[in-house]
């Protein structure tokens, strides 16, 4: 009787390590994945910081471009129209 006592008794037990280890196991997985994501995360941002303007005078043109337009727009005045304009760009 004492026997079978033991072998439940160690029965349970190795069945609470095994839980035990399982739990630690998806607790480090988790871990690993939340460390993953924050460096995607941090890697991403870097990347977008990094990015800058490639054709500065491209950006120029397109800039006196519009305020052309907007000059053009306004010395026409409010016309006919109700004073509603289409905007370019």
């Amino acid at each position: 009787m004492l026997g079978f006592i033991k072998r439940i008794a160690f029965s349970k037990l190795r069945n609470a390590i095994i839980r035990l280890l399982c739990y630690a196991e998806a607790a480090f997985r988790t871990e690993i994945k939340r460390r993953q994501l924050a460096e995607a995360a941090e890697k991403r941002q870097m990347e977008a910081s990094s990015r800058g303007i490639k054709n500065i005078y491209s950006v120029e043109q397109k800039k006196k471009k519009q305020e052309e337009i907007e000059k053009r727009m306004a010395a026409s005045g409010p016309g006919g129209e109700g004073g509603l304009r289409w905007q370019v760009g």
